[in-house]
């Protein structure tokens, strides 16, 4: 009943042929479709990790418009209140009226005074104004620190003090120059357009 294996047997020989083929369609189907889906699937798998990865970082970013928001208003009021130091080009006269009214409540004489123009220095634009006052040194302190508390940026420069003894021993004669920053719109306008 039991007969050998024989392999010069065909019926053997048939069944060892579709054992073979078999093994070469499951070879196959491995190689050219179950092995590339793998990769696949771990690239996708990786994908996935990155986008997790990307949007808690964005709701971590979320979570601070508030703050961020809270922090750009401040620096616009802060800009605001800057811009208010810098004169435009049609506040100067109002700002040379205001250096006349500080000599005049400090009790100097100006003897000198001589606007000059306007250097352009990048964002911003250099006013110079050229004074020459008669007073006593307390006075001339006192025209100083009116000039300190205007709204105005306003830089002293080129100081320099001579005695008057011709007219009063505590006269003195100083010389100076008043720098007043302006702010440069056409300089503004071109770097905002270029951002």
């Amino acid at each position: 009943m039991a007969e050998g294996f024989n392999l010069n047997d065909p019926k053997y020989q048939k069944i060892l042929v579709g054992i073979l083929a078999g093994v070469i369609v499951i070879v196959v189907f491995y190689f050219y479709v179950l092995s590339p889906q793998r990769q696949q699937i771990s690239d996708l798998k990786q994908k996935i990790e990155k986008e997790k990865m990307e949007v808690k970082r964005l709701v971590a970013l979320s979570k601070k418009i508030p703050e961020l928001q809270a922090e750009l208003d401040g620096k616009k009021e802060e800009i605001a209140r800057i811009s208010k130091s810098l004169p435009t080009r049609q506040e100067i006269p109002t700002l040379l009226r205001q250096i006349t009214d500080a000599s005049q409540q400090a009790g100097i004489t100006l003897t000198y005074f001589n606007p000059g123009r306007m250097e352009a220095k990048g964002d911003y634009l250099e006013f110079k104004v050229d004074i020459q006052l008669e007073g006593t040194y307390h006075k001339v302190g006192h025209f100083l620190s009116q000039l300190s508390q205007l709204s105005r940026i306003i830089n002293v420069g080129n100081l320099s003090m001579t005695r008057l003894p011709t007219v009063d021993k505590n006269t003195i004669n100083v010389k100076l120059d008043l720098v007043a920053y302006v702010y440069n719109q056409a300089q503004g306008e071109k770097s905002g357009k270029g951002k």
